[in-house]
């Protein structure tokens, strides 16, 4: 990947330019509802809520005119309430680079970014390897609205499971997608930060059913799932999801602060698998 052969580069470039560095710590703890946890059609549907918590330290190093370069380590949970099988714990590094065109708080600014992970699940056929790639933009128009773009790669490297029909590959958690994501922000005052956004993805999906040979055809993998039920299968399939979504986020002192965010969704996949779901989470946010 492009982006991950530039860091060695950037971070070579952190030590011999003038520069100063600092440490921060970022953690952040929240409450999630999944209206459609395991991707299914309406006879299918499966909801639970999830706590979710991270960690992260981040090394961050400023250039002249702006630009600067940030690399860290996280370490993230997530615990469900219904199905404990996907209980899982990330591990895991990044490192990003953003650059200012131009001098004064409204120049655009573009970045790019990687990160990996190494998540270990209750259920451990989902383990794997999470890369992602970043391109990202923005501007702040003026003091109250801004906007960006951000065009993501994502990659998920899983164990091969045995064959849950002849002919059909067992690697049903492995994939990849690629996602473009459009937003605003609106700082009404107050600490009182809106915004609204749209996404458009479009890779592999693993979507939990029952038996059915019309979606097991066009399937490029499937895998028996004892997370939702012995008589459930992992299809992966190649999809296409577009979604809304709308946040507020309220400052509750200079280094923290309370998020509520609401997301729409419609996937069109493979064999006819279609579906919607809602997702709401709420968020404390805090920097040290």
């Amino acid at each position: 990947m492009i982006a991950f052969a530039l860091i060695p580069f950037l971070m070579a470039l952190a030590v011999t330019s003038p520069a100063q560095a600092q440490w921060s710590f970022d953690a952040q703890a929240g409450l999630r509802q999944d209206s459609n946890l395991d991707n299914a059609r309406a006879d299918d549907i499966l909801s639970d809520n999830a706590f979710a918590a991270t960690v992260a330290a981040t090394q961050t190093t400023f250039f002249d005119r702006g630009d600067s370069l940030s690399w860290g380590g996280l370490a993230a949970t997530e615990s469900y309430a219904r199905f404990p099988g996907l209980n899982n714990l990330a591990l895991g590094g990044f490192a990003a680079f953003r650059h200012k065109i131009g001098l004064g708080a409204y120049a655009p600014w573009l970045r790019a970014g990687w990160s990996s992970s190494r998540l270990s699940y209750v259920n451990n056929v989902r383990d794997g390897w999470l890369h992602r790639a970043d391109f990202a933009a923005g501007k702040r128009l003026d003091e109250r609205w801004s906007v960006s773009a951000n065009y993501r790669f994502e990659a998920h490297s899983a164990t091969t499971q045995a064959q849950a029909e002849p002919g059909v590959s067992g690697d049903a958690f492995s994939g990849h997608a690629q996602t473009l994501i459009l937003g605003t922000e609106y700082a009404a005052g107050a600490g009182l930060l809106l915004s609204a956004g749209g996404f458009a993805r479009h890779g592999d999906v693993v979507s939990i059913g029952r038996d059915d040979d019309r979606v097991l055809a066009a399937a490029k993998a499937a895998a028996n799932d004892g997370v939702f039920g012995a008589d459930r299968y992992a299809y992966r399939l190649v999809g296409t999801s577009c979604g809304l979504a709308f946040g507020l986020g309220v400052a509750l002192g200079p280094r923290s602060r309370l998020t509520l965010d609401v997301q729409r969704q419609v996937t069109h996949a493979a064999g006819d698998n279609n579906y919607a779901k809602g997702i709401e989470t709420l968020t404390w946010i805090g920097s040290f």
